[in-house]
């Protein structure tokens, strides 16, 4: 038997015991060792957002060892390292997410993780940071707002910091990194513009907030793939004049890039699983199975 962090639409998770199940064709079966508990995750464990199944397995990203795969995948091999990316399926609200201790994975969320230098946990964080680069790209030169306490909010004042000529934040519910220069703007203000706004938080006070006060000046916002579903009436005002775009994993050298730049401001909590609780996203959570 095996076990995984399940809630019931949401709810307080709880540790279940399951059987492996067959994989099936373009399907891949990975012994999970880590898995991040997002922002997504610790929002259906206090029923700020509902999933649309009555149980679901918790964990947006994992890394692990494939162990079984099927006869039509020829470029992944068992007993390779492996980043899967449920999150870019709607994980955990529309599908399981990666955590449990085997889980049968669809070819396209699984990325191979051959980089050797780095541990389990440091290739689960590259891949939290992996935005795709056309997304990042979204900020390059524009006056950018990013709000959000997930690990993903780093790439984006990372690159923003490269190639954006004002990048914002609201401190009190944002990440940042030391060494580079953020203005700081107050959740209640009306006088700034943003060419774009990148939001990564499931505070339904502080998205409407920020939608109302500078979203709506805006062209482009960016936005945490399990807020696209759940933000509809503070968005449907919006969606006339801006692109909507949903953030998007997965892009390695991304993530190894930003991961080796920040580093050192990085900190995170690592717990096993049965020892796992709600508690405040301060920091960063990776879920371990022993």
């Amino acid at each position: 038997m095996y076990r995984r962090l399940v809630t019931s639409y949401c709810g307080i998770p709880r540790i279940e015991e399951y059987r492996a199940v067959i994989i099936r064709k373009s399907q891949i079966l990975i012994n999970i060792t880590h898995t991040l508990y997002s922002i997504a995750d610790d929002a259906l464990s206090r029923c700020w957002i509902v999933s649309t199944g009555f149980k679901r397995v918790l964990g947006s990203i994992g890394i692990g060892k494939i162990v079984e795969k099927s006869f039509d995948i020829n470029d992944l091999e068992i007993g390779s390292r492996a980043l899967l990316f449920p999150i870019n399926r709607g994980a955990p609200i529309d599908i399981d997410g990666a955590a449990q201790e085997m889980y049968t994975a669809d070819y396209d969320i699984v990325k191979l993780a051959n980089m050797k230098i780095y541990t389990d946990v440091e290739a689960l964080l590259i891949g939290s940071l992996s935005i795709d680069r056309n997304i990042l790209d979204l900020v390059r030169g524009a006056r950018t707002l990013i709000v959000g306490r997930d690990p993903s909010i780093l790439s984006f004042i990372y690159y923003a910091s490269l190639y954006s000529s004002s990048i914002s934040i609201i401190p009190k519910y944002t990440y940042a990194i030391n060494n580079v220069k953020l203005s700081h703007e107050s959740l209640f203000s009306r006088d700034k513009t943003f060419d774009v706004v990148v939001l990564a938080l499931h505070d339904q006070y502080v998205i409407d907030l920020v939608l109302n006060n500078f979203g709506i000046n805006s062209s482009i916002i960016i936005l945490y793939p399990s807020i696209v579903n759940t933000i509809g009436s503070s968005l449907r005002g919006l969606m006339k004049n801006i692109t909507i775009v949903p953030m998007r994993f997965g892009d390695l050298r991304i993530g190894e890039e930003v991961y080796n730049s920040i580093k050192n401001d990085l900190k995170i909590n690592v717990i096993d699983i049965e020892k796992f609780s709600i508690k405040s996203m301060g920091v960063p959570i990776i879920l371990r199975f022993k």
